[in-house]
């Protein structure tokens, strides 16, 4: 897990190259994590300096660390899609609603491409499945 989250902020902004199921996964998964442990405490602070005087409370660490990560994050998500052998572009189909978030789902789940493809060499050091 460390190395996985070690490689993804090391290629903050690195779209080429490609990162396997490992890497994506434990980087998904520690971002998660993060933002949700965030948005907790943004809770708990808020509810202990405004008393509930707002609806929504606000969420400023958690969208701090949202938008710091993002570029990370949509890195290692094009690095994952070239290692299937698909163009990053394909992150475009998110933006379609459910059903781009599905077929985006099955290329970050489908095995990872064994040998070089037009995106360069299998990541090294990261376990490969």
């Amino acid at each position: 897990m460390k190395k996985s989250i070690q490689s993804a902020l090391a290629k903050y902004f690195v779209i080429s190259g490609r990162a396997g199921r490992p890497e994506f996964w434990w980087w998904n998964l520690f971002y998660i994590t993060l933002l949700v442990v965030l948005v907790r405490l943004d809770m708990r602070f808020d509810a202990l300096i405004f008393a509930g005087v707002a609806h929504l409370p606000p969420v400023p660490l958690a969208t701090m660390a949202a938008l710091l990560l993002a570029p990370a994050h949509v890195a290692v998500s094009a690095r994952r899609l070239h290692d299937v052998g698909c163009s990053a572009w394909m992150l475009t189909v998110g933006l379609i609603p459910l059903i781009g978030w599905v077929v985006l789902l099955w290329f970050f789940c489908k095995p990872s491409v064994g040998a070089v493809n037009r995106h360069g060499r299998p990541p090294e050091g990261i376990p490969y499945f």
